[in-house]
């Protein structure tokens, strides 16, 4: 499921008088936006009359644009506006106005924007949460990629980047959780250390999304590794995928140990925990990690996190 931040909403009504009319709103969700089809469904609070969309490109610009009429149909039914954009072209922000069949018009803008950072893969052996240091040049080749996105958007959206952490399928499985929130931590705060300003989340998924699918207590090292996604600051996590069953498996098993399933952000394809690390705070990341859950849950947990805001 894609996630879709709203930047803005607001009303406004065509007539100067007259009696009072209920509040005009749209809703929507990630599941009814097609970026490849280049079609957005959406539902209107009153019946619907028009709506126009315009298609923002990541340097700001806009992409393309697309229209539709209704012919009044009654509030809440699903409504469909498409528009034209380049073939090659990555779609940052989408712009609607509609427009109710009584007048009133409400402008919403999403963003459902992410970039999944191409990259060589940081490998780690076996139990270990180090970053070796023949590894450190595929951290620095993917902090350029990272820049890139940064130096070509930052004017438009706000960012974070998001670090994922696995193991391979040797040890308990809830070690591995724990271990592979390590890593992901080791990775976040070597880009901070590197200079990386963005605020960074970073989660552990253990063995739970394998990028090599083996049986239980196979060393592959292929296995251990991170990935890294920018998205808008604020939106839910933006891992996909086989990484939306891995929330499902983990919480379904919190659930059944009795755990609480809390941390820091959540959101469809979230992991069950999930800390913030952001600019100059290395010190109280460090004072506020998130720690191994008790010996009990261990086995159906993982790490809750904490979230550093600026001081």
């Amino acid at each position: 499921m894609r996630s879709l931040v709203v930047v803005s909403l607001l009303a406004a009504g065509a007539a100067f008088a007259g009696p009072v009319r209920a509040p005009f709103h749209v809703t929507y969700d990630a599941d009814h936006l097609d970026l490849d089809g280049r079609v957005l469904q959406f539902q209107m609070s009153r019946p619907a009359g028009s709506a126009e969309l315009t298609a923002i490109a990541e340097d700001g610009q806009p992409l393309g644009t697309g229209s539709a009429r209704y012919d009044h149909p009654p509030p809440g039914t699903w409504l469909s506006v498409s528009w034209t954009q380049p073939a090659d072209a990555r779609v940052l922000k989408l712009q609607l106005r509609a427009v109710s069949a009584d007048g009133l018009v409400t402008r919403v803008e999403l963003i459902p924007w992410s970039v999944a950072i191409d990259h060589e893969d940081v490998n780690f052996a076996t139990s270990s949460f180090a970053i070796e240091s023949a590894e450190e040049a595929k951290l620095d080749a993917s902090l350029t990629r990272i820049g890139e996105v940064v130096k070509r958007s930052e004017k438009f959206v706000k960012m974070q980047l998001y670090v994922a952490g696995h193991t391979d399928t040797v040890g308990p499985a809830g070690k591995n959780l724990a271990l592979s929130l390590d890593r992901a931590r080791a990775i976040a705060a070597y880009f901070r250390r590197k200079g990386l300003a963005l605020p960074i989340a970073f989660a552990g998924f253990g063995e739970q999304v394998l990028k090599v699918s083996t049986p239980d207590e196979t060393d592959e090292r292929r296995n251990r590794r991170a990935d890294y996604v920018i998205a808008p600051r604020g939106a839910p996590p933006p891992f996909k995928g086989p990484y939306l069953k891995a929330r499902v498996d983990l919480e379904a098993a919190a659930v059944t140990r009795g755990c609480s399933v809390s941390g820091a952000l959540h959101g469809p394809g979230a992991p069950v925990g999930m800390a913030v690390m952001s600019p100059d705070h290395s010190a109280r990341c460090a004072r506020r990690r998130a720690d191994v859950l008790n010996e009990a849950h261990t086995a159906a947990c993982t790490h809750v996190g904490a979230v550093l805001d600026r001081e």
